[in-house]
């Protein structure tokens, strides 16, 4: 946990408060994995990438729904690697859901990579 406190708010991937998010809430203390997504939800409202973190932390705890409406928004907005939505482990509860496969679709094909060797 002392590691997760001590990681700078940007420069990862993830936020560091999606992070702690995620331990509070494995660890069952709701009212800092609460915490954890007000920060998210302030920093979405002006970045929307921070979508991405929110979507992320939302599926980890089981909400669905949340999670869908944060994901799609980033998606719809063309933010940030999205492809990786597809492989993220945190991400993968929510491919059991008929609303993935429309994830998918928005986000599109993989593009073609021409590699020389």
């Amino acid at each position: 946990m002392k590691v997760f406190e001590k990681l700078e708010p940007e420069g990862y991937r993830l936020h560091r408060s999606t992070c702690l998010g995620w331990v509070y809430f494995q660890q069952g203390e709701m009212e800092k994995t609460e915490a954890c997504l007000q920060e998210l939800h302030a920093l979405e409202k002006n970045f929307i990438g921070y979508g991405l973190d929110l979507g992320t932390l939302y599926a980890s705890m089981g909400d669905h729904d949340k999670a869908f409406y944060y994901l799609e928004k980033v998606i719809r907005n063309r933010f940030g690697d999205t492809m990786m939505i597809r492989t993220d482990i945190f991400l993968a509860p929510l491919k059991k859901d008929n609303r993935f496969i429309k994830l998918e679709e928005l986000i599109g094909e993989v593009p073609p990579i021409d590699i020389d060797v």
